[in-house]
């Protein structure tokens, strides 16, 4: 059994945690500068194979959740910079 006191603030801190969940902006990987694999082959146009390559020689650093990849938008930028789009 709990106290009531106890139950009334657990009451109170779940509904501050409803209320900063609802007000938090949704994000989604974009918006954290990342972008998966499918978004990174629109945007460069180029196939699977090229980034497969370009992580394989270390030159396109990624991240992997799962099975799917993800790229920084910076480093993609840096790619293209460098010209190493062809």
């Amino acid at each position: 059994m709990i106290p009531h006191e106890r139950l009334e603030a657990i009451e109170k801190a779940q509904e501050e945690i409803l209320e900063l969940l609802k007000n938090k902006p949704k994000s989604n990987s974009e918006s954290l500068n990342y972008v998966d694999e499918k978004k990174a082959i629109e945007l460069v146009g180029k196939r699977a194979t090229w980034f497969w390559q370009m992580r394989k020689t270390g030159q396109l650093k990624f991240t992997k959740v799962g099975a799917k990849v993800f790229y920084s938008l910076d480093e993609i930028k840096k790619l293209v910079s460098e010209g190493s789009i062809n």
